[in-house]
């Protein structure tokens, strides 16, 4: 669920203060303040100067819409806490404007025990769930554990359900379709094998597949389009749906085998002009393209904005892309392809979530009741709403409509609605109606004011979201300015914390009030910023090679030294799993130095061995330029040099880069030319995956204390544990202020030797 963020008062030892939201322009400068690329998963952060032996009490507000998929609403947290706790509570609160029908908490993932419901009335229920620390150990496996809460409220019985709701001068519109026919489709089905499926997970695609396609019905039409460098239609039309032609589709989805790089832009063209060859009118049937991926492009067109230009002018019919994205990295394309097509978007995080999720999706995303529905209110009564004009209704789903009324003592208003469905062009209308009042002595978690401000907040949060979605998917720059500042002026007026603003903690309401602190939205898991690295310009412990690392938790990376021994091998990665090695030799620095540094590093994986030392690069055997722009595509990897004499990268698949950096002094004959190496993605590589660096892939941690020395030195206890292992071990390091020759950060946590082999082995 994507939400903003409002704090309230914050309390500080009998003080109160509170939260002004202000543009990013506005704040007052802060050091450690980042900016993220919504709509990824975020983490709120709050700086304050606290006094020693103070009470702090803060309250987050989280203004949200739950989405109904599949009949169902769902809440779901993620539980991350970072580090070790004894117990764990948590209570959910519920409160609907209808009685609640339907509601369960499926058990989270490596966990037995179940949450307590009470229904307080019928209108709201209470969730309470608890583990302790040894339950907390199982669920603590997974990568991240999520609580999920589903449920579903009373709805007329009637075929269409209409709620129109009025209060305060402002109004909120649900639609629900319970009983129409699914639509007829036509679906094209965009499968990803290039290379790097085979880190993603073909094997559970290819299964889910095979169940798609035994759940389509006898008046359904399909087609398959097979991409990686090349893009490969099933058939050149689209396939009734008959045993035959399920049975062969079947077995042309168990010949793949991923490889290659990704031909996007010709793949999604592919699809759209075999739905523009159908026989049948699109009124008369849902078109959907279901499309899979799991990385960027990689071959035929690379630039987004021409991407998505192109599959604009082809898509003459408006048919709406599914988009499914595989993996931890940012899918920022495939965000834009759905959102301009007024389709829908879904990331599968970890493979061992592709059985349910994809399956999940593609039932919600592809069974439509209706097209083309659009909203209208009668004698001008509205003067803003959010979207009113919808392509498709999915079954078990539901459209919000919110807006402001042209006349705030106007109690009632009427809606109309048509849409086409199955049965041909339908028109409803609906009369609104006042907000139910509060039923039932027992105690209810919001009060009566509280209540009444639902259509308003629904309102300000749809608008806002829907802003922010325009300004980060328009293709015209002009409109994204228009959309942002429509964004930030809702997100000021309604105290918003979200990407396009900040907060100031100030001691009083007045407009110079004191300034106690800052908050902000930040990136939660910055994929594509975590750099794994070393370099051996600022050798320590004899001049052996220094690393630094990103660890997830940590504003501020790591770094340690390894001893490095002549004519043997430093193994940096070693995958068993994906085939995929990165080592190094090391060689002596000049005369008196006592240094040593990287002198050469090998890459290998499935179908490249790359050789680099600081005069020659050999991929394959041939020979590569160090100064040369250029790029090298292999079928399982790609070469790029940036013709700056200085940086290589070698992408293999989607989700694996590594960067090979070269250090050289033309004019000072007496330092050592050497080689760094970095793992700028490493989220194709597996939990099998040991090495100097790759043994600390799967790594998270969080600072446990700091002190100060009398000299003004920084040190501090880290934990850090395994993400699967989940081991742990505390850490005593000390802040260096050493510069990274690529990142060009300079703090770092040092790790002592002694520390760097236990983690290794976490």
């Amino acid at each position: 669920m994507r939400a903003a963020l409002q704090i309230s008062p914050v309390n500080i030892a009998d003080h109160s203060y509170y939260g002004k939201v202000v543009t990013k322009s506005d704040q007052v400068h802060n050091a450690r303040r980042q900016f993220i690329h919504p709509p990824r998963t975020s983490l709120f952060t709050l700086q304050l100067n606290i006094p020693a032996k103070s009470t702090v009490n803060i309250s987050v507000i989280y203004h949200g819409l739950l989405k109904r998929r599949l009949g169902l609403y769902q809440h779901v947290m993620y539980l991350l806490p970072g580090q070790e706790v004894e117990n764990l509570d948590i209570d959910v609160n519920i409160e609907e404007t209808n009685d609640i029908t339907k509601i369960k908490v499926p058990p989270m993932m490596g966990m037995n025990q179940q949450a307590t419901i009470k229904e307080m009335t019928s209108r709201s229920v209470a969730v309470t769930y608890s583990a302790n620390k040894f339950q907390l150990n199982n669920l603590s496996k997974h990568v991240v554990g999520e609580f999920c809460i589903k449920f579903d409220v009373k709805r007329g019985e009637d075929d269409v359900s209409n709620d129109l709701l009025v209060s305060n001068g402002y109004f909120v519109h649900f639609l629900s379709i319970n009983k129409w026919p699914i639509l007829p489709k036509d679906i094209i089905f965009v499968l990803d094998v290039s290379g790097s499926m085979h880190l993603t997970g073909m094997d559970k695609v290819k299964s889910v597949m095979y169940t798609i396609l035994s759940d389509l019905k006898q008046n359904d039409r399909f087609g398959l389009v097979f991409y990686n460098q090349n893009v490969n239609a099933w058939k050149d039309e689209l396939s009734s749906v008959t045993k035959k032609s399920i049975d062969k589709a079947k077995e042309e989805i168990d010949k793949c085998s991923p490889f290659g790089r990704s031909d996007i832009n010709n793949a999604i063209l592919k699809s759209l002009s075999l739905l523009k060859e159908a026989d049948e009118p699109q009124t008369t049937r849902a078109q959907a393209v279901f499309f899979l991926t799991d990385g960027v492009a990689s071959e035929g067109e690379l630039k987004t904005p021409r991407i998505l230009d192109n599959v604009r002018q082809a898509n003459t019919m408006n048919v709406p892309i599914y988009s499914i994205f595989l993996g931890d990295t940012n899918y920022e394309l495939v965000n834009q392809l759905s959102f301009q097509s007024q389709g829908l978007s879904y990331k599968i995080s970890s493979s061992e979530h592709i059985p349910t999720k994809l399956k999940e999706f593609y039932e919600h995303a592809t069974s439509i009741l209706a097209l083309k529905l659009k909203f209208e209110y009668a004698d001008n009564a509205a003067l803003k709403t959010t979207c009113a004009d919808f392509k498709t209704f999915q079954k078990g789903s539901e459209i919000v409509v919110a807006g402001t009324l042209s006349d705030k003592s106007v109690k009632n208003i009427k809606s109309t609605f048509h849409c086409s469905t199955s049965e041909g062009l339908k028109e409803f209308t609906v009369e609104s109606a006042q907000l139910p009042s509060s039923s039932g002595k027992s105690k209810r978690f919001l009060t009566e004011a509280e209540r009444h401000q639902i259509p308003e907040k629904i309102f300000a949060f749809l608008s806002t979201q829907q802003a922010v979605d325009n300004s980060l998917f328009n293709s015209d720059e002009k409109e994204q300015v228009k959309w942002q500042q429509a964004a930030v002026k809702l997100a000021l007026k309604y105290n918003y914390l979200m990407s396009l603003t900040s907060m100031e903690i100030l001691k009083s309401q007045k407009k110079n009030g004191k300034l106690l602190g800052h908050g902000e939205v930040n990136e939660l898991f910055p994929s594509d910023s975590r750099t794994f690295g070393v370099y051996g310009k600022y050798g320590g412990g004899g001049g052996d090679p220094h690393f630094i690392m990103d660890i997830q938790g940590l504003s501020i990376p790591i770094c340690f030294n390894v001893a490095g021994h002549l004519k043997r091998p430093m193994i940096l990665v070693d995958d068993p799993s994906t085939r995929i090695k990165a080592e190094a030799v090391i060689i002596e620095g000049r005369p008196k130095h006592w240094k040593r540094y990287m002198g050469e590093i090998k890459i290998v994986a499935p179908g490249l061995t790359f050789i680099a030392t600081t005069k020659h690069v050999r991929i394959n055997s041939k020979p590569f330029s160090w100064t040369v722009e250029s790029t090298l595509m292999l079928p399982t990897s790609d070469v790029i040099n940036f013709g700056n004499g200085k940086n290589i990268a070698v992408r293999i698949g989607g989700l694996v880069e590594f960067e090979v950096k070269r250090i050289t002094h033309p004019k000072q004959e007496n330092r050592t030319d050497f080689l760094d190496f970095y793992i700028l993605k490493g989220n194709g590589l597996s939990m099998k995956t040991r090495g100097i660096l790759g043994s600390l892939l799967n790594l998270t941690g969080h600072v446990r204390w700091t002190k100060k020395s009398l000299n003004g030195k920084m040190s501090a206890q880290l934990q850090i544990s395994n993400h699967f292992s989940r081991r742990r071990f505390n850490v005593p390091v000390i802040l260096k202020k050493r510069p990274d020759p690529l990142t060009q950060r300079k703090p770092c946590w040092m790790l002592w030797q002694k520390s760097y082999s236990q983690l290794a082995f976490l």
